[in-house]
């Protein structure tokens, strides 16, 4: 991503996830599946702040939260500071994390369709081998992507009530091929757009690469329910067991 572009992204990103709406769903989701009431926390992908500061609000204070693009990670802080919050970051490669040594935690999270940002399969694996490395005994992964079998079949759904909340911004898939998916986002206001380019898991990959790497009691959830369409939700959520 060149850096324009990256700067716009992460100034527009608040205003498409909608923090506080989101939290709405996603931090009851996360407690709820979590190994233990108060869990330390590793948050694989900050981004603007949602995942972590939901926890923090619902009163959770052993999270570390991870973010490698600098612009990111100055509107978590932001974001933060607007609810009275500080944040603990560091900032690895997901590829790298079986090197380190950063102790154990109860709960990872992958959340905002992020496992997408690596394309291959070695990298996806390794990714998914470091999260592993930092739980905890029967420690809890959850990571989501969109229904990307929906979008590579012409179903784009955003329907703003499931992880992308916001109001000020809109996505559409601008180039859609089992390779890659790139989407669009604009701010309604200035008409700034910015793009991701995202890799489209088919159906069940990301459960392989889960058996794969050594997760078991794998359950698969649509929109946060546990009894959903597959053809009919907008993303899917995972929640795997070390």
């Amino acid at each position: 991503m060149d850096a324009a572009n990256s700067k716009r992204l992460a100034a527009m990103w608040p205003g498409f996830v909608g923090l506080d709406k989101r939290r709405e769903r996603e931090t009851p989701f996360i407690l709820r599946h979590a190994s233990k009431p108060e869990p330390d926390v590793f948050d694989a992908c900050l981004g603007c702040g949602a995942t972590t500061i939901g926890l923090k609000l619902a009163g959770l204070d052993g999270i570390i939260s991870n973010e490698i693009d600098p612009n990111m990670k100055a509107v978590a802080i932001a974001e933060a500071g607007k609810r009275g919050l500080g944040l603990d970051i560091v900032g690895y490669d997901w590829r790298e994390l079986t090197s380190l040594s950063m102790g154990k935690f109860d709960l990872v999270t992958c959340l905002g369709n992020s496992l997408t940002y690596i394309f291959d399969r070695e990298g996806q694996v390794q990714a998914l081998l470091g999260f592993a490395s930092l739980l905890s005994h029967g420690g809890v992964l959850m990571i989501d992507e969109r229904n990307y079998p929906a979008i590579l079949d012409g179903r784009f759904s955003q329907s703003g009530d499931y992880v992308y909340c916001g109001t000020e911004v809109s996505c559409m898939p601008y180039i859609v091929s089992p390779e890659r998916v790139v989407m669009e986002y604009v701010h309604h206001a200035s008409g700034d757009a910015a793009y991701l380019t995202l890799y489209p898991f088919k159906r069940g990959e990301v459960q392989e690469l889960l058996a794969i790497t050594g997760f078991r009691d794998v359950r698969v959830f649509g929109d946060y329910q546990a009894d959903f369409d597959p053809a009919q939700a907008e993303f899917f959520t995972y929640v795997a067991r070390i």
